[in-house]
């Protein structure tokens, strides 16, 4: 794809504002915030046009990002509206390219679906169901093993401790759980070592994202991390919890690390072993 100076120009000027807008507030405070309304907003859809998920997940992840540890805003209603103007005013250059190509519908709708869709999908017990048949009915020995030996934690523990969590979390607001409680108040659903594990494999910090964002950059260079900044895979697909305390964890958007409890172990061993898993999950399959 060739990018203009123009499209250019306007990726950057989108980030440096947005990045003058973010970096005012902690991270621990706005992403309590805004991860209350995406949950809210997921349940009563008919606000989704106020609060788009993809911009308010985007920009959690922009904010501990650019967060200025010398900065202690107070979030409010009008502030946050400022921030998702500034979305909604950016023709982005992706799009932007994509409608002015003959044949670039196609591909427009399919970075659009990547972009919003997946956020909006939700996880009930058919779901749920279909994931423990695949992984815990079945047999899966040389992949039971990797993820035993690699991240201490049994294929039926990782189910039973994420179901827990999101049952731990179901009326909490903002979804915030203590893993010294958690692990307390659970002691019969697997090892301390497996919980431990658990919430290491699935949360990120403020300065892990900020890391995470350089080696996107890194990866796929300056000018294509800035123009597809808000197409690319966030962190939170792979990592739905951020910790905002010493053993304090916010779960970003439910159904993001319902998504992750499902999907997780494949992805592991996808990873991991691709070979073996590939074999074992086609059988049971």
């Amino acid at each position: 794809m060739d990018i203009s100076v123009d499209m250019k120009s306007k990726a950057a000027s989108f980030r440096d504002q947005l990045e003058s807008r973010l970096k005012r507030f902690p991270p621990w405070h706005y992403a309590p915030i805004v991860s209350n309304i995406i949950n809210d907003v997921f349940i009563d859809r008919k606000h989704m046009g106020r609060y788009p998920l993809h911009f308010l997940i985007h920009s959690i992840q922009a904010n501990c990002s650019f967060y200025n540890p010398n900065r202690n805003d107070i979030l409010t209603e009008k502030k946050l509206q400022h921030i998702l103007n500034h979305y909604r005013k950016y023709f982005d250059p992706v799009a932007e390219y994509f409608l002015t190509q003959e044949n670039g519908v196609e591909p427009y709708f399919v970075n659009l679906s990547r972009q919003q869709l997946s956020l909006q999908w939700g996880h009930d017990a058919n779901s749920m169901g279909r994931s423990i048949k695949l992984f815990i009915e079945k047999t899966y020995p040389k992949s039971e093993k990797y993820i035993h030996d690699n991240y201490n934690i049994s294929f039926k523990d990782w189910f039973k401790i994420g179901f827990a969590i999101s049952a731990f979390i179901e009326t909490r607001k903002p979804m915030v759980i203590s893993l010294v409680q958690f692990i307390n108040s659970h002691k019969k659903i697997a090892t301390d070592q497996a919980i431990n594990s658990f919430f290491q494999e699935n949360s990120v910090s403020p300065e892990d994202i900020k890391e995470f964002n350089m080696q996107i950059e890194s990866k796929i260079g300056s000018t294509f991390a800035l123009f597809y900044d808000t197409y690319l895979q966030g962190v939170f697909v792979d990592k739905p919890m951020l910790r905002i305390g010493e053993t304090d964890y916010l779960i970003i958007h439910k159904e993001l690390f319902m998504s992750r409890v499902q999907e997780g172990l494949f992805t592991l061993c996808k990873k991991g072993i691709p070979s073996d898993f590939g074999n074992e999950f086609g059988n049971n399959f």
